[in-house]
């Protein structure tokens, strides 16, 4: 079955086939390669297939068994109703230790009412329900800690903090993601403690703060390391005023040199925009196949990096070669070669 989150956001192209609904059933040969295509409608971001959360959102899946395909998609835009995920302390110094906590900010005018949110890491099974009448104020911020009195004793005057949740942020990597009590994601955040996300929250002091909450925080480029002890509760010590950033826009939109090249493992491209795009970087082997797309919609004007890890749209490792990365715009037509090393 395939199914749309939330409903009315966007479309899924299985095939020929359009699906605009929910709980869609069909029946396909478990030889025959199937294409999927997240499609959102305006308004609306792809987010994740909940299924297959490391993929794009073209996909091609093969059917053994009986299976649900799940498209998310998310607001495009700050609206007044939302909320996002603006700092996070995963793996603390052994000098400062509140334990795992993140931090919420709601950007918009008006209050958010948060009862029975639910706050998730990767792992679908782990889970914190945010308590009855929790509402978080235009322009504020509300903390969620795993351990409260560690927290407490780390922070004693930071008193905008609800918890404890009972499973822990993982110091090499993990999701932080926020749905509703529809069950609908709100926000989520894939954070690393590698290159190109700031390495010194991972157990050096620094929490990874968001440079601005009107940044895409699925991008590593959107957060950096915070002075001290981070700022949880207020607003952060990396934060960088829009205006501020326009300052530093380039004057024309390209794709710089990617390194390191020839790659082992992860190859980072870094982008240069101009203008705001709607594009994808493409990944391309020798044989002129598409490998698998790199989305960059909806991206700010200004500097940005992406990373390829190496792997094709289902997410498997790809061989030893060379391999092409294309930026294909309305204005900008550019490719360079990539080699893959094991």
């Amino acid at each position: 079955s395939l199914n749309i989150v939330p409903d009315g956001a966007g479309s899924i192209q299985f095939n020929t086939l359009e699906i605009i609904e929910s709980d869609w059933n069909g029946y396909y040969f478990p030889t025959v390669p199937i294409e999927a295509k997240a499609i959102p409608n305006e308004g609306f971001q792809f987010s994740t297939w909940l299924e297959f959360p490391d993929s794009n959102a073209a996909i091609h899946i093969q059917v053994t068994d009986p299976f649900t395909l799940t498209a998310v998609f998310m607001p495009t835009d700050l609206s007044p109703g939302t909320t996002v995920i603006n700092e996070i302390n995963y793996n603390s110094s052994n000098d400062h230790n509140p334990d795992d906590w993140v931090e919420l900010i709601n950007p918009g005018e008006i209050e958010i009412d948060i009862s029975n949110w639910i706050l998730k890491d990767d792992d679908n099974s782990h889970g914190y329900t945010i308590p009855d009448e929790t509402v978080i104020q235009p322009n504020n911020y509300l903390v969620l800690a795993k351990d409260m009195d560690l927290f407490s004793s780390s922070y004693p005057d930071i008193s905008n903090v609800i918890g404890p949740f009972d499973f822990s942020l993982s110091g090499g990597g993990d999701q932080v993601r926020i749905f509703d009590n529809a069950g609908i994601l709100i926000d989520s955040v894939q954070y690393d403690d590698a290159d190109p996300w700031p390495l010194e929250p991972d157990g050096n002091g620094p929490t990874l703060e968001l440079i601005n909450p009107e940044y895409d925080n699925t991008f590593a480029v959107s957060w950096a390391s915070s002075m001290d002890y981070g700022s949880p509760g207020m607003q952060n010590t990396a934060y960088l005023a829009s205006d501020v950033a326009e300052n530093i826009i380039p004057e024309t939109t390209s794709m710089l040199p990617a390194y390191p090249n020839p790659f082992n493992g992860a190859v980072t491209i870094p982008l240069e925009l101009a203008t705001p795009i709607n594009a994808s970087i493409i990944i391309y082997n020798l044989l002129g196949e598409r490998i698998t797309d790199i989305p960059i919609n909806h991206l700010r004007p200004g500097h940005h990096t992406l990373v390829w890890q190496g792997r094709n749209q289902l997410g498997h490792s790809v061989g030893t070669g060379i391999y092409f990365v294309r930026l294909q715009t309305e204005n900008t037509r550019s490719v360079q070669k990539l080699i893959y090393l094991k």
